[in-house]
């Protein structure tokens, strides 16, 4: 399909119709594509994670926060956090799991949104 085919926009709107198109060399290939903030719409990326693409995206809070991310509760709860806090939040969208990673730092909190990433804990070494 051509970028900007209204078969790919209907699935979310034009930033998802753009990535959908730009991304379908890709799709069912298991590939790990990392998205600047101009495209942190969390329905593109559960869009591509349906087809075989696994995305991650920063989020830049500056007047607002991504559609369906719950944005002022993370600044709320990382309001009065030292820098260097590391937390996630997890969510289902059309049944896709999804994390929101946030990182306290001095100024701000940092955010990046995925649909495939696994935080481990490593064990102390004695």
């Amino acid at each position: 399909m051509p970028l900007g085919s209204p078969e790919y926009d209907e699935l979310g709107g034009k930033t998802t119709g753009l990535l959908l198109g730009l991304l379908s060399s890709i799709f069912h290939s298991g590939c790990y594509f990392v998205l600047n903030s101009g495209f942190y719409v969390l329905r593109a990326l559960i869009e591509l994670k349906k087809k075989g693409v696994f995305t991650a995206a920063l989020i830049k809070k500056r007047s607002h926060c991504p559609t369906l991310v719950p944005g002022d509760h993370t600044i709320d709860y990382f309001k009065d956090k030292v820098a260097g806090v590391f937390d996630a939040i997890s969510g289902v969208l059309d049944g896709i799991k999804y994390d929101i990673w946030c990182i306290k730092e001095p100024e701000y909190c940092m955010s990046i949104m995925a649909t495939e990433v696994h935080l481990v804990q490593q064990k102390e070494k004695k």
